[in-house]
């Protein structure tokens, strides 16, 4: 009988380890850019980072990623891509008193983000919470033949507040209907 509870006790305790792991609720918003052998790319990578109820939502709104497919002068996408915690693409890995992180699995490879952070006196993330960012990316490019891997680095403002005004280096190109 007592190898018997032992086994269920070794079965059911990582499970509750698991069902430990819960991000607190908020939201918080970084932009980012990401760094690929030593350079700074010019596309600016928008993230909001919303938790409740232990479920967790990334959004990305991707933009000034300069295409010069038809036009020499250039144009960018508005990219928007949402994952989740409930959508399993989207695991918390990690969570401490200060810190969140975060694994998005993406084709061929995964995204990894660190969210620092000063929770609120009422013990949720807000608008002032985020501290600090950072994050990584590993992909398999079979088209390439090789493994890329870059960093995501946060945008930081020059005057101390939360916002920074950005000059975009290519028109954007959206969807509009025929006009007359």
């Amino acid at each position: 009988m007592r190898p018997f509870v032992f086994l269920i006790f070794l079965f059911i305790l990582p499970l509750t380890a698991i069902a430990q792991i819960k991000a607190p609720d908020g939201l918080v918003r970084v932009t980012y850019q990401q760094v690929e052998n030593g350079e700074i790319g010019k596309g600016y990578h928008e993230l909001e980072l919303s938790c409740y109820a232990g479920d967790c939502t990334l959004m990305t709104v991707t933009f000034n990623q300069c295409w010069r497919l038809t036009d020499p002068s250039g144009y960018s996408f508005i990219k928007v891509e949402t994952e989740s915690t409930k959508g399993g693409n989207l695991k918390i890995k990690s969570v401490t008193k200060d810190t969140l992180i975060l694994e998005q699995q993406i084709l061929g490879g995964s995204v990894v983000y660190r969210f620092s952070y000063k929770l609120t006196q009422q013990g949720t993330l807000g608008p002032d919470s985020l501290t600090d960012f950072s994050g990584g990316a590993t992909k398999n490019s079979d088209i390439l033949g090789q493994v890329l891997n870059w960093q995501l680095i946060p945008l930081r403002t020059k005057n101390g507040t939360r916002f920074e005004t950005v000059k975009l280096d290519c028109s954007i190109r959206v969807e509009a209907l025929p006009g007359k």
